[in-house]
């Protein structure tokens, strides 16, 4: 009985073993069990920090914080909710015009994405590329994962877009109610060196939020961290990879940071 109890305990535990590796690599921004992600910047001896937006355009509160972006000259990179941005080519050109990149954050946003296969994605991928397209004439090279949960067939089908897939550092958990306090208080004490900050302009389709609190945070968080030495960059200078890319490209784009990266080990 003692040894049936313990061939038990020992399946026991390698299935739950099992299920935290795969939740690690469904949702842990650094994990690259399902393919090569990147979450801060390239030489972490530079004292320096990237601001990236999620799940707009939102025709009220992205042309407010272009507003304070351009006041502060700061530059940031926006990944764009496909299925927001039907309507507002305008408002991705301006993005693009105000010296800001542009990235896929996938058509619809769904909250199961993560369980669904390449043709999904695929689908995804291209319909949120042609409206990017459309109004800027330039195919993103840079794509961040819904809520950042991945899959093996999500990263695949990126991979063979040529996207490099861009996670974050720290976030200001703004995608939900909260204050403009929190927002700064959480982001002050986790930025470091080379950090991929997270905000969001917009909500996804699924969600429910006001955006004020971002808006409000946003001048203070600039002002807070130049305060303590960083310097501001677009997230391409950051990571060293090329921000958009040949309407005919093929290849992939995270060749490049993987190199860079290896010749400095």
């Amino acid at each position: 009985m003692f040894t049936v109890f313990i061939i038990f305990a020992t399946i026991l535990l390698a299935f739950l073993t099992f299920c935290v590796v795969v939740l690690r690599g469904v949702s842990n921004p650094r994990s690259m069990l399902f393919g090569t992600v990147v979450h801060q910047g390239l030489d972490l001896r530079r004292r320096v920090v990237a601001l990236t937006f999620d799940d707009g355009p939102d025709d009220s509160f992205t042309p407010l914080i272009l507003d304070i972006l351009r006041r502060e000259k700061v530059s940031a990179a926006f990944f764009v909710i496909g299925s927001n941005a039907v309507d507002h080519g305008a408002l991705l050109s301006r993005i693009h015009a105000d010296g800001h990149v542009l990235g896929n954050h996938s058509f619809t946003h769904s909250h199961v994405g993560s369980l669904r296969w390449s043709r999904y994605w695929d689908q995804e991928f291209a319909r949120t590329d042609a409206l990017i397209m459309s109004a800027i004439g330039r195919r993103p090279a840079f794509f961040r994962p819904p809520m950042g949960l991945r899959n093996p067939r999500m990263m695949t089908s990126a991979r063979n877009r040529g996207y490099t897939t861009i996670t974050w550092s720290c976030r200001g958990f703004d995608g939900v109610r909260t204050t403009s306090k929190r927002i700064l208080a959480r982001l002050a004490r986790t930025t470091r060196s080379g950090s991929i900050i997270v905000l969001h302009d917009g909500t996804d389709p699924f969600g429910r939020r006001d955006p004020q609190a971002t808006i409000d945070a946003l001048p203070l968080l600039i002002a807070e961290i130049r305060a303590q030495g960083f310097e501001f960059v677009r997230l391409d200078e950051l990571i060293g990879v090329e921000p958009y890319l040949p309407a005919d490209h093929g290849g992939d784009a995270v060749s490049s940071f993987l190199g860079n990266q290896s010749e400095r080990h």
